[in-house]
């Protein structure tokens, strides 16, 4: 397969794609051979790749997925944005990853030319003054790279994927003061990517997710999507729970396996953190949380809150008046608890399961 670039840019340096494939060039460190391990398969023709899922609930688990369902992703992913061929994509992510691999194989099958760098926080500084076409990013790196005064690089990118978890309402508002167009995605490793987009800043914003071309969702008895697409294998069972919007989008609304039941209401946590977030907020209080039910004998679970880091016990009583005020009284958390650290899924999201687990032994 021909491609209309022959290089890639890659942390300062222009590699040949005719190099990696003969393995003449030496990687740096992980993030570079993971990319070059990717790219010399995909040139190779490997047929099948190995995947590993993020862990988010559970343990994670080897999935294997072919090249042509990747190419599949891909151009629905290209046909819903309209990328351009001969344009510039930028690669931040980890390629051990499926939101990584995808990037690279949206450039190959778009003809976009590949800025790749080494993840962090803010990577912006580290890449060249050029516009690009296409970034994918994690909300915390587009947090951060806003936070830093970055706009201008920034908004040299025309389309952001934002995706591994969502978007707090502090980046929303940053956001809605820029010019690059941000999509929160909605996907995992067993869909190849994305199979929504919402649109969150700009014009015509979206206030729920838009199913790509040739995607099917319906609901199973949970409440909880299930996914179809032609290049999968079968329909794929989430432990989503959401909201069919007309006939190609849908509202997610939390996950099954967070769900609190205390005293036989069910409380989707994702629902009341938002309002959590904005009290936080109110109150000064900028640090991780999360709502989780622990045992308890009458109700069976209590809605807690799990902060990171400390908090006064001033400020813990202050979080439950005002949460007792603005939600319902189910849903309002009961206690507050900090840890010091959080336990996370190797892509950075918060393990809740664990943490959970690790604030018990502590008690």
């Amino acid at each position: 397969m021909e491609y209309p670039f022959d290089s890639i840019w890659i942390n300062g340096r222009d590699i040949s794609l005719q190099d990696i494939r003969n393995q003449a060039v030496a990687h740096r460190n992980s993030f570079e051979e993971g990319v070059f391990t990717f790219i010399r398969d995909w040139l190779n023709n490997v047929q099948s790749f190995s995947l590993h899922t993020s862990g988010s609930t559970g343990a994670p688990k080897e999935i294997r997925v072919t090249s042509t369902q990747m190419i599949s992703s891909a151009r629905l992913t290209a046909q819903a944005l309209g990328l351009q061929a001969g344009s510039t994509a930028l690669l931040c992510l980890d390629p051990h990853f499926i939101a990584g691999k995808m990037m690279l194989v949206r450039s190959f099958v778009c003809g976009m030319k590949v800025i790749a760098v080494t993840p962090s926080a803010n990577v912006l500084p580290n890449i060249p003054d050029v516009k690009i076409e296409l970034a994918a990013m994690v909300p915390y790196q587009i947090q951060e790279i806003l936070q830093s005064g970055s706009h201008e690089k920034f908004n040299n990118i025309r389309l952001v994927l934002a995706g591994g978890a969502a978007l707090n309402e502090k980046t929303k508002n940053l956001l809605l003061e820029q010019t690059a167009g941000v999509y929160a995605t909605y996907g995992m490793t067993e869909t190849i990517s994305h199979i929504a987009l919402q649109k969150v800043n700009g014009k015509n914003v979206d206030d729920h997710f838009k199913i790509l071309p040739g995607i099917s969702v319906r609901l199973d008895d949970r409440d909880c999507l299930v996914i179809s697409a032609h290049y999968l294998s079968g329909e794929i069972v989430t432990n989503d729970i959401a909201e069919i919007v007309g006939n190609s989008g849908f509202r997610w609304l939390g996950r099954w396996d967070n769900v609190i039941n205390t005293g036989g209401i069910k409380v989707i946590p994702e629902k009341t953190e938002v309002v959590i977030g904005l009290i936080l907020k109110e109150l000064g209080i900028n640090q991780e949380f999360f709502l989780a039910g622990l045992p308890d004998e009458k109700l069976g679970q209590r809605v807690c809150l799990i902060v990171k880091g400390t908090l006064t016990t001033y400020q813990k009583a202050e979080i439950i008046e005002v949460a007792r005020k603005k939600i319902q009284i189910y849903a309002a958390p009961r206690q507050v608890h900090c840890l010091e650290q959080f336990h996370y899924t190797p892509n950075d999201k918060i393990n809740r399961l664990k943490t959970v687990e690790m604030l018990q032994k502590q008690r």
